[in-house]
């Protein structure tokens, strides 16, 4: 054995245990004060429950909390005994130093008062003594024990039941010491000796203080054993098949092969709810297993699967997610073969081995129907329905699966026969998502959204509860973001954020991130977006499967700025980046907002056709079948194309039907934003046909839009909306306008222009311009004409020098 740390493991028993069950033994005793009494049961129940309770968003030191060293027991203990008595008020403060004194010195005169491996065997087959059913536990080849056991009950104070909290722990170390091999136990007491070895320099301070406090003397370290102990380590070299000889060790760990699963079911747990890393204190218990030692904790295998998985390492993720399965099967975990089939068509799907995780899913649905297990069937129709939802061109490729509407209506039904309620609020929210797809009333999608929030709000304050909750708040936010009520998506959002708390997944997290940045970006808060989305960045960095997301919004929204400026080498490398990326996102929305963006960008350049012909592959895109139909970006691509006709075509007259129907649409889903969109691009429309004659109409469209412009917070909106306004004011009293008019069509251009610079979209900061100085014309204010040309010539050199800025 080379020298380093060797790991030792055990069913039960492991270093750890030892300081727990000396406080047991003092509580049955009688040897602690008796006011004391409440705070050290209140820690015994912290250390036994150990890492189960901590928070999965804590920053501690797991391994620690599993397997508690010495001092950090005696830190609890001090810390449990003075909250107990500064709530209390009862005691003075040397009176509280003097029970901690007594119950700490009592701990580690006992672990330190065991002074070889007989005492330490001895330590832990009286363990049984403590429970009034010893008998049932005592062996008949250790009689001897017993009946020391018999003597020792007499004197136990409070004698404990198996059945009890105490004595389920009692009764667990009991039953593992009759089952201990001999080698094991010499391991166990080398361990034991490592373990105790931090707590010396303490234990000497006290019998210095303290004269009364006695103790033989004990051994630090491997090297200070008496004749017995040297004997029977020659023994133990020389006829077990424990590897003793060779170098020195330098430490020797025990853990419970029990809370050692649990430990790592806890960091699988946090890591698919948080990513994050590894704790290095169980990175190098990872590292340190043998093979042999990884078999007896499988969760060892997925935790490495995670690990790779985030990395964006297919290979290691798939390999260690293989030996994972394989250790459960041999283990006689069939009835999880389902769960390994559906984290495999996850790890497959993150990949873009789409085909191969149909396969994986497709798999673990028969067998969920095979085994009966109707709530994991629920879920992975739930995980059906998202990946279908996200990669909508596999709905007609693979004809043989059941379409969205067949999914939704089997959750429905079965989840309520179930009673299982997160999945059928999930149920719920699938309808809402559908239903917001395909363009149904606002009212519609309202109404499941309210069925699933009062299946949520009904439950306990479980995680589970908590990270549905959130998604039912994101989606929320998400429908009420679309239908331009952005301050009811911020509300939803804060709520969240702020329901989740801690327990907030960070993917969950990552989302509403860039949900706020788009509404931040909308509202012309550029700068506050863009630092908002930066201030996450190190949280994502590491994190592929997150990074992606994240990279791929921030490189959206710089793009759509870059176009605003006319840095349109900038935004096209951007772009093209974009493109070859798009499809590791498997996202359909971002693939939406990706062509979009590619359209705008050739529009603005003076490349209608290209333009127009990315419109039409997306329009037959989304038209290809029921499931790849998306109505927002089916009216966005509707209206741009009609701007696109409007400004680049000898007929602008027919962009008319084309927005007129595209507001029939968007008014039937509530779409408020899109309506807004759709009728300053009518209004534009009209006034390019006919600036003198539409002028009137043109009044009458935004006198009555412009409450519901203003009411969608887009400040790109309503800027367009307020020059609209100006515009139309001017041409209609152009001929005749006068002193009262003047000042009205100034406040609507100061606005547009105000808020046009906010955004510095230059084209349109030109236009403003351009309509100031045509006032000035017409007032025949020649001072004015020469400022606005000033500010104009500025914003044409800022437009001509826009390709010479660098790409940051």
């Amino acid at each position: 054995m080379s020298s380093g740390k060797e790991l030792i493991f055990t069913p039960i028993i492991d270093s750890s245990k030892l300081p727990i069950l000396v406080l047991i033994t003092g509580y049955c005793y009688g040897r602690f004060p008796a006011k004391s009494i409440p705070p050290i049961l209140s820690t015994l129940v912290e250390l036994i429950e150990g890492g189960r309770n901590t928070h999965f968003n804590t920053d501690d030191d797991i391994v620690s909390e599993f397997f508690p060293p010495v001092l950090l027991i005696l830190e609890r203990l001090q810390h449990s005994i003075k909250l107990f008595f500064k709530n209390q008020n009862s005691e003075t403060e040397q009176t509280v130093k003097n029970y901690i004194f007594q119950v700490q010195s009592y701990l580690l005169g006992e672990i330190w008062g065991i002074h070889d491996i007989d005492e330490f065997y001895s330590f832990l087959k009286r363990s049984q003594a403590l429970l009034v059913e010893q008998e049932s536990l005592i062996s008949d080849s250790d009689t001897k024990c017993f009946h020391n056991g018999q003597k020792m009950q007499k004197r136990l104070k409070k004698p404990l039941h198996s059945s009890s909290f105490l004595g389920k722990f009692v009764s667990s170390i009991s039953i593992a010491t009759n089952t201990l091999m001999f080698d094991e136990t010499v391991r166990l007491w080398e361990a034991f000796i490592t373990y105790r070895a931090k707590s010396e320099e303490i234990w000497n301070n006290m019998k210095n203080a303290n004269k009364n406090l006695t103790s033989n003397k004990a051994w630090g370290n491997r090297g200070e054993c008496n004749s017995k102990d040297e004997y029977i380590q020659q023994k133990v070299e020389q006829n077990t098949i424990v590897e003793l000889g060779g170098t020195s060790v330098q430490e020797i760990t025990s853990y419970s092969q029990v809370d050692l699963a649990q430990l790592l079911e806890f960091q699988v747990h946090k890591l698919q709810l948080y990513s994050g890393t590894i704790p290095n204190s169980l990175k190098k218990i990872l590292l340190s297993m043998t093979e042999s030692q990884r078999g007896t904790v499988p969760s060892s295998y997925y935790i490495k699967y995670l690990e790779c998985w985030k990395n964006g390492d297919y290979e290691g993720s798939f390999r260690s997610l293989h030996r994972y399965f394989d250790y459960m099967m041999s283990n006689k975990q069939q009835l999880f073969y389902h769960y390994a089939l559906l984290s495999l068509a996850t790890l497959h799907s993150s990949f873009g081995s789409d085909e191969e995780a149909l396969r994986a899913i497709d798999e673990a649905i028969s067998v969920a129907r095979e085994n009966k297990d109707l709530n994991c069937l629920n879920y992975l129709l739930t995980w059906l329905f998202d990946f279908l939802k996200s990669r909508p061109e596999l709905s007609y490729k693979f004809v043989d699966h059941p379409g969205r509407e067949q999914i939704l209506q089997f959750l429905k039904l079965k989840t309520k026969e179930s009673k299982n309620p997160i999945l059928q609020s999930m149920a719920y929210q699938h309808e809402a998502v559908k239903q917001m797809l395909e363009g149904f009333p606002l009212r519609k999608i309202l109404n499941n959204l309210t069925r699933a929030f009062f299946i949520l709000l009904n439950l306990d304050s479980s995680l589970n509860t908590k990270m549905s909750f959130c998604r039912s708040c994101q989606l929320t936010a998400t429908v009420w973001a679309r239908v331009g009520i952005q301050s009811v998506a911020e509300l939803y959002i804060d709520t969240a954020l702020q329901s989740a708390g801690k327990d907030i997944s960070i993917f969950d997290e990552v989302e509403l991130v860039l949900q706020r940045s788009l509404i931040l970006y909308s509202k012309g808060d550029i700068d506050d977006a863009f630092e908002y989305l930066k201030s996450y960045e190190d949280r994502v960095t590491g994190e592929a499967i997150l990074m992606k997301s994240w990279q791929t919004r921030y490189m959206l929204l710089k793009a759509d700025f870059w176009i605003r400026r006319y840095r349109f080498r900038q935004a096209g490398v951007l772009l093209d980046n974009l493109k070859s990326q798009i499809s590791q996102i498997h996202d359909y929305e971002l693939g939406c907002e990706l062509e979009f963006e590619c359209a705008l960008f050739q529009s603005k350049l003076g490349n209608p056709t290209e333009a127009t012909q990315i419109i039409f592959n997306q329009f037959s895109r989304l038209k290809e079948s029921v499931n790849s139909f998306n109505n927002y970006w089916m009216i966005n691509f509707q209206i741009l194309y009609a701007e696109i006709i409007a400004k680049q075509s000898s007929s602008p007259e027919r962009a008319i039907s084309i927005l007129l129907n595209s507001l029939n649409t968007a008014h039937k889903s509530s779409l408020l934003t899109l309506i807004s969109k759709g009728s300053l691009a009518l209004c534009d429309v009209l006034l390019r046909i006919d600036p003198v004659n539409s002028s009137h109409d043109v009044e009458e469209i935004l006198s009555e839009g412009m409450p519901i412009i203003l009411q969608t917070g887009d400040l790109q909106l309503s800027s367009k909306g307020y020059y609209l306004l100006s515009y139309t004011f001017f041409m209609a009293k152009k001929e005749h306008l006068s002193d009262d008019e003047l000042p009205r069509i100034d406040v609507y251009l100061s606005k547009s222009l105000l808020g046009f610079k906010k955004l510095r979209d230059l084209e349109w900061i030109r236009k403003c311009l351009q309509l100031q100085k045509r006032i000035a014309l017409k007032n025949k204010d020649k001072k004015q004409q020469g400022d606005i040309s000033i500010s104009i010539d500025r914003v044409e050199a800022e437009i001509e020098s826009g390709d010479q800025y660098g790409l940051c």
